[in-house]
């Protein structure tokens, strides 16, 4: 199943992401980091590792649609195809003896492009990959072994997977 939920978010301009801000921003701070000692609207000397966060993530964010408010509104695809298959069998083998068995095989592909659990609304950047496939067994009988003895067990091994993000 696929579906499409609007997000918004709020990125910066191409001027920002080079250092060019419409208002003045903090450049430089006290000693202790808790007063602004000086700002400008233009930032020359970017972080090494600000700079490759904004080459590697915020250069494939797509501009503004409200570029006062710096508001990008956008349609993220989700995909959800969750199939399951149960089979059970329940045999009665007299007045002292039931015997049961369960099988299930789940499939639960899903493509989350806010992130598995996240929600994170910037298109592209936290997209999730998910398939959980299920499986369990599940074996029991009952016996009676006399009007006051009774035997009752069972087995039941699950297995389940998980991922982690696309791209």
């Amino acid at each position: 199943m696929i579906t499409y939920g609007t997000v918004s978010a709020t990125v910066p301009t191409t001027a920002e992401k080079s250092g060019t801000f419409p208002a003045p921003v903090c450049t430089a701070f006290n000693s202790n980091g808790t007063a602004c000692t000086a700002s400008s609207t233009q930032i020359t000397n970017i972080n090494p590792v600000a700079a490759a966060y904004i080459k590697d993530i915020f250069s494939k964010i797509p501009e503004p649609t409200t570029a006062s408010t710096n508001s990008l509104v956008v349609p993220l695809r989700n995909i959800f195809n969750h199939h399951q298959e149960l089979v059970r069998i329940d045999q009665v083998f007299g007045p002292r003896l039931m015997l049961s068995g369960r099988y299930l095989r789940d499939t639960i592909p899903t493509e989350e492009p806010g992130g598995l659990f996240t929600g994170a609304a910037l298109p592209g950047v936290s997209t999730t990959d998910t398939n959980s496939p299920g499986h369990s067994w599940a074996i029991r009988y009952t016996a009676t072994f006399s009007p006051t003895v009774l035997g009752d067990g069972g087995y039941s091994p699950t297995a389940r997977l998980s991922a982690g993000p696309l791209g």
